[in-house]
């Protein structure tokens, strides 16, 4: 199950990047540079936004905090 993930995973980040460098390539031809060259999907984004807020963040309020101001609802209820 874990390598199905991990191969559609994959299959998702080469064909999202083929369709960026695709979307670029005018842009480039035209000496514009893009604002995204790099690919990620919203899985990726989300890791990185909680990664960032893990890292800065000194208690639960404040990691729910960070991520609220990225968008990122937190339910603090675990039960």
């Amino acid at each position: 199950m874990m390598i199905e993930t991990i191969e559609v995973f994959a299959w998702a980040q080469k064909k999202g990047q083929a369709a960026l460098d695709k979307q670029n390539a005018p842009m480039i031809a035209g000496g514009i540079t893009p604002r995204q060259t790099k690919f990620e999907t919203n899985k990726e984004k989300l890791r990185q936004t909680i990664r960032k807020a893990l890292a800065t963040a000194a208690s639960f309020d404040e990691f729910s905090s960070l991520l609220l101001r990225e968008g990122v609802t937190v339910n603090g209820n675990n039960s």
